[in-house]
């Protein structure tokens, strides 16, 4: 499994053609309705014979969003990364950016998210 922590590391995948089915998600823990997404993916990807891709957060949106609501990982992201290898090809986790008026950078997301889907 390829483990990326910024959209910029993703671009060797860009760059060698290989297309990527994505998945996104904060999968603090990873109950049944995960698992089901996940295997959904692992599908998708043979068929398609892209690469399943799993995005996650860190730190949680609900963290850069609402810094004032007191918050507790279920998974580390290290223990993220391990529990992914069953299902992923790769495992990217961002780091978002928060901004003085509270707002998410979303153009990182919007990029991956165009350029995954060919848009």
């Amino acid at each position: 499994m390829n483990i990326f922590s910024s959209f910029s590391e993703m671009n060797t995948v860009r760059e060698s053609g290989q297309e990527i089915s994505l998945t996104i998600g904060n999968f603090d823990g990873i109950h049944q309705g995960h698992q089901k997404l996940l295997n959904d993916l692992v599908e998708y990807s043979r068929k398609t014979k892209t690469l399943a891709t799993v995005l996650t957060f860190d730190p949680h949106p609900l963290m850069v969003l609402s810094p004032e609501i007191p918050f507790q990982r279920i998974m580390s992201i290290p223990h993220k990364k391990k529990s992914f290898r069953n299902w992923a090809s790769i495992f990217l986790s961002s780091h978002p950016s928060p901004r003085t008026s509270g707002e998410w950078n979303r153009k990182p997301l919007s990029g991956i998210f165009c350029w995954s889907t060919s848009l």
